[in-house]
């Protein structure tokens, strides 16, 4: 970007400095300047700079008076001074020569006219006019203040620079301020204030009318702070353009608020190449007024100054950025254009907005995948939103129920102004049509079904949608039936009836154990008792196979005894000595027998009785 007059601050510290009545003031007409227009001045320029930059006063003025013009071939004054502070005061009008011909370059260089250099605590003031009179060539800078602290520049008129207007380079602590700039739209790189490599400065209450940016910031700017600016014409207010030729490029810390844009090309623009490097970042516009201005807001991470550029990967990164209280007209179709990079995107963007300016204007986001983060309903209509929508109807069998969907939508990517401008209330259309589905749905079914059925509920609504918000710019990316809540009443009413049934099933399957158990219990005890009798027979047999062997035993041994009588004297003394042991136990009872006449024999036959069937049994 190129300036009438180029002020290369680098380390400029605004101070204002007001010449007192006792210091001296060294005026250019003592030092041999004729102030006719005409004849060349640049000598006598030279000469009285450097008696103002030598003496040893606290505050030299160089004085270029009123009522005259002085003309200039290029000029560069250079510090440091000998005193703390040199003020530079232009009443006159400072002209250069009118054809590119009679240029006079400074060490073979054309790039600069006016360029003070090493100068801190420096004032440069006046109403003067600095008229570059660049209308043939358009190429270099008309005033510039480079390497320098503590700067003011205030009050003067500059006028058609070649180049730059006004040029504040590596500089520090440097106020701009009161100053009217003036060159015709048509002319090229004639930017109004043009500041690199600069901290802390300070532009304020300027108008600037030029064929480029009215104010441009390029790499290496930071804490700058620049109001109550009117612009017009020009390309606006520009951060950048960064990054060209791969370069590392860093601005910020940034402030503009308080400015007026009138016709101008731009409003606020932050432009940068692809292939570059670097950041812009926590930078503010805030209370602008776009008066028919082509495109008030632009974020171009794409800039290119050619038919053609080359595509890369990489970029400077933009974030951190604030649009606060911008309102107007534009006359072009976009009122705010955001070209991000996808590799390297804008991210954090604030845009707090008046209504006013989208009532005539389109917005575009000129991404394929979005990855611009916004708080706004500009940006955020590129980005997939979910709404849940709840809506509460009845069922087939009279169950009032709320079916929640959830809805993910979002604006197609080339239709992102209609999505903006054809729908007031994306949400409430959504909601609408929602509601006209499940409705419609879900009356035609039981509850039990609705739940089966919740996927295809979910795919009507979606179609349905999809159909209706195609029209104004939307595709729903996903609609899901997240949730089917019926009446509380109902809720308890089935938790009690699949309580019961559960209890139910629960009976069934106990009394089956029991069933099971008692089976098996009684098939054990017949096995016990069919076991036990088995035993006992058993027992029994062996104990007559011994009484049998022990009746032939005797009846062989002791000659003239049946075997009944010798059965009967074993079965008397078994039992008798059964008798006896009972008798001896402690927890015995008493026993009782008959007695008389054959009781002996009724026992006899009585457990011969017994021995025999239980022989027979077996």
């Amino acid at each position: 970007m190129k300036m009438l007059i180029s002020f290369f601050l680098a380390l400029l510290l605004p101070s204002l400095i007001f010449a007192r009545p006792d210091s001296p003031v060294f005026n250019v007409l003592h030092y041999g300047a004729v102030g006719d227009g005409s004849t060349d001045a640049t000598n006598a320029f030279n000469r009285t700079w450097e008696a103002t930059c030598t003496s040893s006063s606290s505050s030299p003025t160089m004085y270029v008076p009123s009522g005259k013009t002085f003309l200039l071939h290029p000029l560069k004054l250079s510090g440091p001074c000998v005193s703390s502070g040199v003020t530079i005061e232009i009443n006159g009008n400072i002209v250069g020569p009118s054809e590119p011909s009679e240029w006079r370059c400074l060490a073979n260089r054309c790039d600069k006219w006016i360029h003070l250099k090493h100068v801190n605590a420096l004032t440069v003031r006046g109403n003067g006019t600095i008229n570059g009179r660049g209308q043939k060539w358009w190429d270099d800078n008309a005033f510039e203040i480079s390497h320098s602290k503590n700067v003011s520049l205030s009050g003067l008129s500059f006028k058609d620079s070649p180049r730059m207007h006004v040029h504040i380079e590596s500089a520090e602590s440097a106020t701009v301020s009161n100053i009217t700039i003036d060159a015709p739209a048509k002319s090229p790189n004639t930017d109004g204030i043009h500041v690199s490599g600069s901290r802390d400065v300070s532009i304020n209450h300027c108008r600037v009318g030029t064929g480029d940016d009215c104010i441009s910031i390029v790499d290496g700017c930071s804490n700058l702070k620049i109001r109550n600016i009117i612009c017009g014409p020009g390309h606006g207010i520009s951060i950048g353009s960064l990054g060209k030729h791969g370069s590392n490029d860093n601005v910020e810390n940034i402030v503009v608020s308080d400015v007026v844009f009138i016709k101008s090309t731009n409003g606020v623009r932050i432009k940068t190449w692809q292939g570059g490097q670097g950041h812009a970042r926590n930078i503010i516009f805030e209370r602008i007024l776009s008066q028919d201005s082509y495109n008030p807001i632009i974020i171009d991470q794409f800039y290119c100054d050619h038919e053609q550029c080359k595509e890369h990967d990489s970029a400077v990164q933009v974030n951190d950025i604030t649009f606060r209280q911008i309102l107007g007209t534009s006359q072009g179709d976009f009122a705010v254009k955001l070209d991000c990079s996808a590799s390297v995107p804008c991210t954090v963007l604030d845009f707090l907005l008046h209504k006013s300016i989208w009532a005539i204007c389109y917005v575009v986001c000129k991404l394929i995948n979005p990855r611009l983060r916004l708080r706004s309903n500009l940006a955020s209509i590129r980005m997939v939103q979910q709404l849940d929508v709840r809506c509460e109807t009845k069922t087939k069998d009279n169950v009032f129920v709320n079916v929640v969907a959830s809805i993910q939508y979002r604006a197609i990517a080339d239709k992102a102004n209609e999505a903006f401008y054809k729908l007031s209330n994306t949400k409430g259309q959504i909601q609408a049509y929602v509601f006209d589905v499940i409705r419609a749905s879900v009356p035609k079914l039981n509850l039990d079904d609705v739940f089966e059925q919740k996927n295809e509920i979910a795919k009507a609504v979606e179609e349905e949608l999809e159909k209706a918000m195609s029209a104004y710019g939307y595709e729903i990316v996903q609609t899901l039936i997240v949730d089917i809540v019926p009446d509380e009443h109902v809720k308890r009413a089935m938790n009690e009836i699949n309580a019961a049934a559960r209890m139910r099933v629960a009976a069934n399957e106990k009394a089956e154990a029991e069933k099971i158990l008692q089976i098996k219990r009684a098939e054990g005890e017949a096995e016990s008792k069919y076991l036990s009798g088995l035993g006992i027979a058993r027992q029994r047999q062996a104990i007559v196979d011994g009484l049998r062997d022990s009746v032939l035993g005797f009846s062989v041994n002791v000659p003239g005894t049946s075997a009944k009588d010798v059965m009967d004297m074993v079965l008397v003394t078994q039992y008798f000595d059964t008798m006896k042991e009972i008798g001896a136990s402690s927890k015995s009872s008493a026993v009782f027998i008959p007695h008389g006449p054959g009781a002996v024999k009724d026992v006899a036959q009585q457990i011969r009785d017994g021995l025999l069937q239980a022989s027979v049994q077996h």
